[in-house]
């Protein structure tokens, strides 16, 4: 699943459009709702972003991504959490959480639900009972729809991203080509590629039984109910309980 390793230390500046005020707020709330304390994971953690946010809040936090590169530039924020590189299908703590969260499609990276599956099953062994996991997806309709064989330019002044994409079945090809001014004038190429896999809801759904149980499943920019044309879904799920 790794990626962005070319272009982690731009990749804030990427993600520049991301609303995390109203994630970050969205994510205390549940893990409020839900009485979570304690220890959080940030699941494919990238850069730190939305892990330094949800700290803010008063929590300890580990975060794990395969990236180094992005790990690097996390580390160097200072957030205070705990990093580790691990591949999420392989997640190994050294202790329990009392929440997690997976944002900005980390879920899509898996090639397989028998690797996402995996996933689901290791952070339910590193979870308290009661624990929230929060996560988002992009969904079918905007691979289909919304990137599916376009292409994007984005000049934000010190360097320019082109970025392609081309849908094959339920997989989407992404080919990022960062174009870097350096102080003579030219530009530096980075240039990364790397897959999106589709899932829908409905499997989404099936994949987390029967470890975890629905809260609310809404749309991702929003945080209103999902309709036929929201391009990203956010999941709330607990880990169920053991009947005594």
């Amino acid at each position: 699943m790794s990626a962005y390793g070319e272009i982690a230390s731009f990749y804030d500046l990427l993600t520049g459009n991301v609303n995390y005020d109203a994630y970050s707020e969205y994510i205390a709330e549940k893990l409020k709702e839900n009485n979570i304390e304690g220890l959080i994971l940030d699941a494919g953690c990238g850069t730190g972003t939305l892990l330094s946010r949800i700290r803010a809040y008063g929590y300890d936090m580990i975060g794990v991504d395969i990236c180094p590169e992005m790990l690097s530039v996390a580390d160097a924020k200072q957030t205070g959490a705990l990093l580790l590189q691990q591949d999420l299908s392989e997640l190994d703590l050294y202790g329990t959480v009392s929440g997690a969260i997976s944002t900005l499609d980390v879920i899509n990276h898996f090639s397989s639900e028998l690797l996402l599956k995996r996933f689901l099953s290791r952070l339910s062994l590193f979870m308290e009972e009661g624990g929230v996991f929060i996560f988002d997806l992009n969904l079918p309709y905007k691979h289909e729809t919304v990137l599916a064989d376009n292409t994007f330019v984005f000049d934000y002044g010190s360097c320019v991203l082109v970025w392609q994409n081309k849908l094959l079945g339920s997989r989407l090809l992404i080919e990022m080509d960062l174009f870097i001014e350096a102080e003579n004038g030219s530009y530096i190429r980075k240039r990364e590629k790397f897959w999106e896999y589709t899932y829908t809801p409905e499997r989404i759904k099936a994949l987390l039984e029967p470890d975890f149980e629905i809260l609310e499943v809404l749309d991702g920019e929003s945080f209103s109910a999902l309709s036929e044309t929201s391009e990203r879904a956010v999941f709330a799920v607990r880990k169920r309980r053991v009947k005594k």
